[in-house]
């Protein structure tokens, strides 16, 4: 018999079938929560998703499977795979399904053609996999169906893009030369190939070592450790062409790294300075050459000189021995290096052999000459007058110079010394005569080189100068004295560092501390802060006969105009890359933005204000407006941002913009300064507000405790505004200065101020675009903009905008709702979205809409219906044919076609080209429906 539970014990049964009872109900409450994600992921999914039972008859899918199909979902349900594709692609089908069912594993991938309701085909991908019950049992399969079109689309739209960026790399001036971890060519673009003398493909795959010798390889190599660990440098290298030449490079290499920080390669960009060490060379070979000569000129003259010495004291020893005896009288003198004569009553009565070859006359010819025909014309006063003293006995020159006169006509220089003797009774003159005509001679050629030489180094345009082995200077040319303000002789004696740097001691890393150490030249580029200028400074050694460093040839090149040229050329061609890069994200950002306000239009139209969707509506637009705004930035910094262009007064801009400024900011002072006659301009009005508005919000921010704003115009012309960045075109320009008492920058934030999405505002408080939009826009008008500010001393930023003589035109107010009209529009877009959009607005103001995808198919559908047409509204970026050939190609269809142009880009460029060739209109994406409504109607109006 069984025994009946207690009371304690069914009461214990019941509390534990109440916790299974809450347990279960939790376990169905996450099931139910996990069925709702998973319906609410299949719904959201742009795939399509299906299950399907073991026969093919579908079982459950999702709402894209029906789009995708062209089928409802009443229609789709139960329907089996035959029904949606032809016999051959169900049989594959079938094969796939039975293969899933055998093995158990998924098929991934497969394509085939499904046929949709309306009897189109479409290309799809599909994946099975094998549905099982609770016990494992095969009960059918489920897919996931992909839309291949999209995926090609993007895959067409990913290839686009990256043509877009090689391209951009490819323009650049500048070689671009990227690696892998091992060192190998991973690309390079067309000018680092040139560069080289291949071709980029040539270059590809190879080994970076195989573009250069020992040398290069071993520097190479170090340089390659700093990039692995993370370091960027700029450096200069040596590389050899293809034609065995070498190239001289300056190069930025940086590493390239992965996702975890892990070296994968290094990339750089390399220029070619080839020419310029060149030049250094043959400035430095034409200095070593000119001291070459010097030295030689240098001893030829101590070698005459030593022959002179020589010549006298061969001649004293002449004379000496003449002295001492008598009886070797006639030997000495006859043999003597010394031409020696005996001059009585004016007439030779000796002459030994020396004397006739110094002259060219035989002895017998001297014999009874007359002593003055020896001598030059313009002597002969001289020693004439000598001689009378000597044979007087009056006091008279012992020895002279004085110019003689050859036998053939030859003028010689002669030294002289004459002595009174008694010669067979009477008065008479004993003459040595040493012929110098060769040391007089290398005196003039040493004087000649000596002028040579001071001539050159004074006309040297470099700063130059001379130092002995203390660093003293001893010599300078005329440029470094007039570099310096001062005279040449002020500098001898001063130390050079003294002189360049006003430091007692070298300057760090100073080539003179180089050269003393390796006797070699040495240079390096150095800012001169007493004449303001950056200069490369050389030093090479000057060595004596045994290779003691005995001083210094200290150079200065003054490089500030290439430099400020180079960066010049730099900043342009960063600017005009970036803004290529800005403008194209525009114009296609534009382009969705058309999409979004197209549609958010509609939708206000048909919600009434009471909705309760009617305000997030208007929220949405705003979103949009912020947007189009953001873009019209960047197409500003693109230079790309021209919309309507007219003659203002700047002075009104900033009148009205500062007063409103004002008033939103009590702690900051507004001074204006403001010229009474001042030029007008032609600017478009919203942009140049745009400029003024950035400059007041950054000068605000700058003050966050308040101070001053000044703000001055004033006119100028090109001369007026010479020196900065930019080379300003000739003619008058209207020049407004913005200036605050704010924190200041400092000289590297100056450089990058203009670059795009720099800032230096927390996160969430600017974008950094404002002044990179100021910059395009400037460049877009014509003009120019630049900023000067120290750190804690304020900033003044300078705005020139070239004048014009047009007369400013009063405003005229546009209506606020838009026009309804009549008639039949083609509609010209790639954007199928832009095109659904653009129908239903052009419907809902009241015309007929013709639709066509690009000025192929424009062209065509426009010859089809040219009498029905009334006007083209088109845009002017497409595939197969651009807007502006359509339109040309449709005008010789029509020439009174009336047309209006529409683009994410500008009215700048290739719009502006169509309207001089006769298009009607302009209009920017993304538009309001009021504004395409009043330029239609505006040009439907027309006569």
């Amino acid at each position: 018999m069984t025994k009946k539970p207690t009371c304690e014990e069914l009461q214990q049964r019941i509390k534990e079938l109440e916790t299974e009872a809450v347990e279960r109900q939790r376990v169905e409450e996450m099931l139910r929560e996990s069925e709702e994600k998973y319906r609410i992921i299949l719904e959201t999914i742009e795939d399509g998703y299906y299950e399907v039972d073991i026969a093919g008859n579908l079982t459950f899918f999702n709402d894209s499977l029906c789009e995708i199909m062209g089928y409802t979902r009443d229609e789709l349900m139960g329907m089996n795979n035959r029904h949606y594709m032809d016999g051959e692609t169900a049989r594959k089908v079938y094969e796939s399904y039975n293969k899933v069912y055998t093995t158990g594993k998924p098929d991934k991938g497969f394509e085939y053609e499904m046929i949709r309701k309306d009897g189109t085909s479409k290309n799809v991908e599909v994946s099975i996999s094998l549905i099982k019950d609770s016990e494992g049992q095969r009960i059918g399969f489920r897919g996931i169906v992909r839309d291949v079109i999209k995926r090609k689309r993007a895959e067409e739209e990913l290839r686009k893009s990256e043509k877009k960026y090689r391209q951009l790399i490819e323009s650049l001036n500048e070689g671009i030369w990227s690696i892998d971890k091992d060192s190998y060519t991973t690309f390079v673009n067309q000018p680092m190939a040139e560069m080289l003398g291949y071709t980029p493909e040539e270059m590809l795959g190879k080994d970076v070592f195989s573009f250069m010798d020992e040398d290069g390889k071993k520097a190479c190599e170090s340089h390659l450790e700093r990039r692995k660990q993370g370091i960027k440098e700029q450096h200069d290298f040596e590389f050899l062409r293809r034609d065995g030449t070498r190239v001289y490079t300056r190069l930025v290499a940086s590493p390239i790294t992965d996702d975890e920080g892990m070296y994968i390669g290094g990339i750089a960009s390399v220029i070619d300075i080839t020419e310029q060490r060149q030049a250094e060379e043959a400035l430095r070979e034409a200095r070593d050459g000119l001291e070459q000569r010097v030295q030689e000129r240098t001893a030829e003259l101590v070698k005459a000189n030593e022959q002179l010495q020589r010549e006298i004291q061969d001649r004293k020893k002449a004379e000496k021995a003449l002295r001492a005896s008598e009886e070797e009288y006639g030997t000495l003198v006859e043999d003597s290096l010394t031409g020696i004569y005996i001059d009585q009553d004016g007439k030779i009565v000796f002459a030994n052999r020396k004397l006739a070859e110094i002259y060219g006359y035989s002895r017998e010819e001297l014999a009874g000459m007359e002593s003055w025909k020896l001598v030059h014309p313009e002597d002969r006063p001289l020693t004439d007058a000598i001689r009378r003293k000597r044979v007087k006995g009056e006091e008279a020159p012992a020895e002279y110079e004085a110019r003689g006169l050859t036998k053939d006509g030859e003028t010689r220089w002669i030294v002289r010394r004459n002595t009174r003797i008694e010669y067979q009774g009477r008065p008479a003159i004993l003459g040595n005569v040493v012929d110098v005509t060769k040391r007089k001679r290398a005196e003039e050629a040493l004087v000649g080189a000596k002028e040579d030489w001071e001539n050159t180094f004074d006309a040297i345009t470099d700063m130059v100068m001379l130092l002995d082995n203390e660093h003293r200077i001893v010599r300078t040319n005329t440029s470094t004295a007039e570099a310096f303000n001062t005279t040449e002789e002020l500098l001898v004696g001063k130390k050079c560092y003294e002189v360049v740097h006003g430091q007692s001691q070298p300057v760090e890393k100073c080539p003179l501390i180089t050269t003393t150490q390796t006797r070699k030249p040495s240079s390096r580029e150095v800012a001169v802060p007493r004449i303001d200028r950056t200069c490369i400074c050389s030093t090479s050694p000057i060595l004596d006969h045994e290779e003691n460093l005995i001083g210094y040839t200290h150079t200065l090149k003054d490089i500030t105009e290439s430099k400020r040229l180079e960066e010049q050329l730099q900043q342009a061609q960063k600017m005009e890359a970036i803004g290529t890069l800005a403008g194209g994200i525009a114009h296609d950002f534009n382009n969705v933005l058309m999409g979004i306000q197209g549609n958010i239009s509609l939708m206000l139209l048909d919600v009434d204000s009471a909705h309760p969707h009617h305000e997030k509506l208007e929220r949405i637009e705003k979103q949009i407006q912020r947007a189009s705004r953001l873009t019209s930035h960047l197409l500003g910094y693109a230079r790309k941002g021209r919309y309507e262009i007219k003659p203002l007064n700047v002075n009104q801009l900033v009148e009205e913009t500062s007063h409103t400024f004002g008033r939103t900011k009590k702690g900051i002072t507004i001074h204006r300064d403001l010229a009474e006659d001042l030029f007008v301009i032609e600017a478009d009005p919203g942009q140049i507000e745009q400029i003024l508005w950035n400059l007041y919000v950054n000068a605000a921010d700058a003050m966050p405790s308040g101070g001053d704003l000044i703000l001055k115009t004033m006119n100028v012309t090109d001369k007026d505004i010479k020196g900065g960045l930019y080379d300003p075109k000739p003619g008058n320009y209207v020049l407004l200065t913005v200036t605050d008492t704010g924190a200041g920058m400092d000289k590297k934030t100056m450089g990058r101020v203009f670059d795009p999405f720099f800032t230096t505002k927390e996160m969430g408080r600017g974008t950094g675009l404002g002044l990179a939009s100021a910059y395009g826009i400037m460049k877009a008008h014509g003009g120019y903009i630049d900023v000067d500010s120290k750190k804690g001393q304020g900033a003044t930023f300078s705005i020139c905008l070239p004048a014009s003589d047009k007369e400013v035109p009063k405003a005229v107010k546009s209506a606020e709702r838009f026009t309804e009209g009549s008639g039949t529009v083609l509609l010209v877009d790639d954007e199928e979205v832009i095109l659904e959009v653009g129908q239903e607005l052009l419907e809902t103001m009241g015309y007929r809409v013709l639709l066509a995808r690009n000025g192929q198919e424009a062209v065509e559908v426009y010859e089809m219906n040219r009498d029905n047409i009334d006007i083209v509204v088109m845009d002017m970026v497409m595939p197969k044919m651009g807007g502006g050939e359509a339109y040309d190609r449709m005008k010789e269809i029509n020439p009174d076609i009336k047309a209006l142009l529409s683009s994410g880009f500008s009215i700048d460029g290739e719009a502006s080209e169509i309207l001089e060739r006769g298009c009607d209109g302009f209009i920017q994406k993304p538009f309001a429906m009021k504004d395409l409504s009043r330029k239609i109607s505006e040009i439907l109006e027309r006569e």
